[in-house]
C-alpha cells in the first residue's frame, strides 16, 4: 500500500524526463543513467511496448507541452491520460469550438454607444477653435475618449463560468445566487406516501445491528428514514449522530424545517452489506422505518409491487418475496405541525429467520461433518456481537503523539477537483457519524489525501509526514513476518480473525487530538479514533494486540497487526481456542469484519 501510494505517476516521470539537470556532483554516466531510469519510468507506468506507440506517445507530449494552461485546467481529470495525439487533437479542437461559439456569443451583444449617434453641427454656432468638428468626433487627447472607453474596458471583463460581459464569475447575477436564496434550504427530503389499506406493503427483510427486521421500501421517499423503534436500537448500539437542518417536502407539497440526526448504518439484504445513509428526526413520535430510493439505488434492489417480490439488478432470476405480516397496522409519519406522511413498517420480534452473515460460508469448513457444523454455527451466533459495527473504543490503551517541545505543524490543503470534493464531503459525513473525527480549531493542519480502494469507493489518508518529522518514535518492536511465517505451521484446522478498521478501535489521548488535526475545503477536523498515518500507530496498535495474546491460555495464535491467525490440531481444540479468543475480543471491545475472516479452513491466505 505505501508502494503504490508514494509511487511516482506516469505524468511526474515524464516531467523529471524532460526538465532534468546535470548536477556538478554526479558524471555524465550517472546523469546519462538517470534519464534512463525517468524515461523507462515514464513509459513503463503508461504501459507502452511497440514503437508505434512510443511514436504517439513523443507527438502527444509535444501537443500538451503547447497547450495553453487553461485548456489543461478544463481536462484535469484526465489529462495525464490523454495519449495518444488524435484523441487528444480532437478534444482539444471541440473544446476550442465551443470557446469560439461563447467568444461569438459575447460579441454580439449589442452595446449602446456612449454619446447619441443623431447629433447635428450648427455652423453658426461659434467654437473656440478655428476648426469646429462634431461633437461625436472626439481629438484623440479630449476627456471625451477616456470617459467613453470605461464601457469598452468593463465590457471585455466576462464571467469564466457562463462568459456573461462586464462581471467576473463570483459576482456574475447568473452564477452566483442571492445570498437569501442560499439561507432557505441546507438539505431537502421528500416523502409520498398513501394510507389506502388495499395498497400493497413492500417489505424487506434484513439484518441489522445482530437482529432481523422488515422495513418499508418506499419509492416516494428520497432519502431512508430511521423510525423511532429503529432510532432507539441505533443509540443502544453506540451509533453517533450530528446535527442537521433539512427541509421535508410533505405529501401535501409544504415544506417543513427540521432538525435531523443522520447516521450511517450496515444492513445485511440476503448476504449482501449495503451502506445506508439513515435520517431520524427527534420530534416525530411513533413513525416508522422508511427505506428510499437511496437504499434502493445502494442495493441495487428492482421492486415488483404488482407481484409481490424484488430481486438484485444483477441477478433477476433470483426473486425474494416481500415480508407479509396481517398484524400490520400503517402509523402516521412523521407527525411535524400538523403534517402527516404515513407508510409501514414492521419492527423485528419474531421474523423468519434470513441470512444470519456469521454462520460460516460455503467456503469455509468444507471438510467438516453436519455436526461440526452446526456446532461451529452455534459458537459464532454465541459470539455474534464480536462483529458488529460501531461501539466504544478499547479500553486498554490510547495512542500518545509526543511532539517535544515542537511547533505546531500546518500545511494548505491540496487542490482537488469538484467530484473528488463531493466524495470527500461524503466520506467526512460518514466519519463523523461514526464518531470517528470531529470539527475543530487546532494550530495544527495536516492536508487530506484520498486513495483510490479496489471496490471503487475512497479512502480518507492524510499526510502526516510533517508531523511525523517533529514525533519522537516509539520504538516498540513489530513481529518479523518470516518468523510469523516459520511458526505458523500447516495444521488441519486454521482461521483467520481481520479486526474491522482496527486502528480506528484505539482512542487518541484527549491531549493529542489536536495534532491529528487535517484541514479540507469544508473545515478542520480532528480524529477522536487513531488514523492512519501517524509514526508510532503501528507500535501503539501492536502493544494492543500482544496485550490480547497475553491472555490466552495454551492458544497457538499468530498475530501482526490486525491479522489473527488461530491454529489448532484437531476440531474440538479449535472450538475451544476460538471460544478464548471470541471472549477475549468481547472483553477488549474490538470488533472483526466477518467478510475478511476465515473459519474452519486446512488452507488460508494469511499476510497476503
Amino acid at each position: 500500500m505505501l508502494l503504490k501510494r508514494y509511487r511516482l505517476t506516469a505524468d511526474r516521470f515524464r516531467q523529471l524526463f524532460v526538465q532534468h539537470r546535470k548536477s556538478v556532483e554526479i558524471t555524465w554516466k550517472d546523469y546519462t543513467f538517470e534519464l534512463k531510469s525517468y524515461f523507462e519510468g515514464w513509459t513503463t507506468e503508461l504501459n507502452i511496448s511497440t514503437f508505434e506507440e512510443l511514436k504517439e506517445l513523443i507527438i502527444a507530449d509535444q501537443i500538451e507541452r503547447r497547450t495553453p494552461p487553461e485548456f489543461k485546467e478544463h481536462f484535469v481529470d484526465y489529462w495525464s491520460e490523454l495519449n495518444k495525439p488524435f484523441e487528444l487533437a480532437e478534444k482539444l479542437d471541440a473544446y476550442e469550438t465551443v470557446k469560439l461559439g461563447m467568444k461569438k456569443h459575447v460579441s454580439a451583444i449589442v452595446k449602446k454607444p456612449f454619446f447619441k449617434e443623431n447629433v447635428v453641427f450648427h455652423p453658426e454656432r461659434k467654437c473656440k477653435t478655428s476648426h469646429p468638428r462634431e461633437v461625436n468626433q472626439p481629438r484623440s487627447n479630449d476627456f471625451d475618449k477616456s470617459v467613453s472607453s470605461r464601457p469598452e474596458r468593463k465590457s471585455s471583463i466576462r464571467c469564466y463560468g457562463c462568459g456573461y460581459p462586464g462581471f467576473i464569475q463570483s459576482k456574475c447575477p447568473k452564477c452566483t445566487k442571492p445570498k437569501e436564496e442560499l439561507k432557505t434550504v441546507v438539505q431537502s427530503i421528500k416523502l409520498y406516501a398513501t394510507e389506502s389499506p388495499d395498497s400493497p406493503s413492500s417489505s424487506i427483510c434484513l439484518t441489522v445491528c445482530g437482529r432481523d427486521a422488515a422495513f418499508c421500501a418506499d419509492t416516494g421517499a428520497s432519502n431512508s428514514i430511521a423510525g423511532e423503534e429503529f432510532f432507539k436500537l441505533l443509540r443502544d448500539h453506540k451509533f453517533r449522530f450530528y446535527k442537521r437542518d433539512i427541509t421535508m417536502v410533505l405529501a401535501d407539497g409544504k415544506e417543513r424545517n427540521v432538525e435531523a440526526l443522520p447516521t450511517t448504518v450496515n444492513l445485511n439484504v440476503e448476504g449482501k452489506i449495503v451502506r445506508v445513509k439513515f435520517i431520524a428526526l427527534p420530534e416525530a413520535k411513533g413513525n416508522r422505518t422508511l427505506l428510499g430510493t437511496d437504499f434502493l439505488q445502494a442495493a441495487v434492489i428492482v421492486l415488483n409491487i404488482q407481484n409481490g417480490t424484488w430481486h438484485f439488478s444483477e441477478n433477476p432470476h433470483k426473486l425474494f418475496s416481500f415480508y407479509k405480516n396481517p398484524s400490520d397496522v400503517k402509523e402516521n409519519l412523521p407527525t411535524i405541525s400538523s403534517h402527516k406522511v404515513t407508510s409501514p413498517e414492521t419492527i423485528p420480534v419474531a421474523l423468519p429467520e434470513t441470512s444470519v452473515p456469521v454462520i460460516l460460508r460455503e467456503d469455509e469448513g468444507k471438510h467438516l461433518t453436519s455436526k461440526q457444523r452446526d456446532k461451529f454455527n452455534s459458537l459464532l451466533k454465541e459470539f455474534e456481537t464480536c462483529f458488529h459495527p460501531g461501539g466504544d473504543p478499547t479500553p486498554f490503551i490510547e495512542h500518545r503523539i509526543q511532539t517535544g517541545n515542537n511547533l505546531p505543524v500546518s500545511e494548505h490543503p491540496y487542490r482537488r477537483t469538484p467530484a473528488k470534493k463531493e466524495l470527500l464531503k461524503k466520506e467526512l459525513e460518514s466519519l463523523l457519524a461514526e464518531g470517528i473525527i470531529e470539527e475543530c480549531e487546532s494550530p495544527y493542519a495536516s492536508p487530506v489525501v484520498l486513495v483510490p480502494k479496489p471496490n471503487g469507493s475512497i479512502r480518507l489518508c492524510i499526510d502526516y509526514r510533517k508531523l511525523n518529522a517533529t514525533t519522537i518514535p516509539d520504538t516498540y518492536p513489530l513481529p518479523r513476518m518470516d518468523d510469523l511465517l516459520n511458526e505458523a505451521k500447516s495444521t488441519k484446522f486454521m482461521s483467520t480473525i481481520d479486526l474491522k478498521a482496527g486502528y480506528h478501535q484505539v482512542k487518541v489521548y484527549e491531549a493529542d487530538q489536536e495534532k491529528t488535526a487535517f484541514i479540507c475545503p469544508f473545515g478542520t477536523y480532528k480524529f477522536l479514533r487513531m488514523p492512519f498515518g501517524l509514526r508510532n500507530a503501528p507500535a501503539t496498535f501492536q502493544r494492543l494486540i500482544d496485550k490480547f495474546r497475553s491472555g490466552l491460555k495454551d492458544v497457538f495464535a499468530l498475530s501482526y497487526l490486525d491479522d489473527i491467525i488461530v491454529l489448532s490440531e484437531n476440531f474440538d481444540k479449535h472450538l475451544a481456542d476460538l471460544r478464548q479468543v471470541f471472549e477475549r475480543l468481547s472483553l477488549f471491545k474490538l470488533t472483526a469484519n466477518r467478510n475478511k475472516c476465515n473459519f474452519a479452513c486446512n488452507r488460508v491466505k494469511y499476510l497476503g
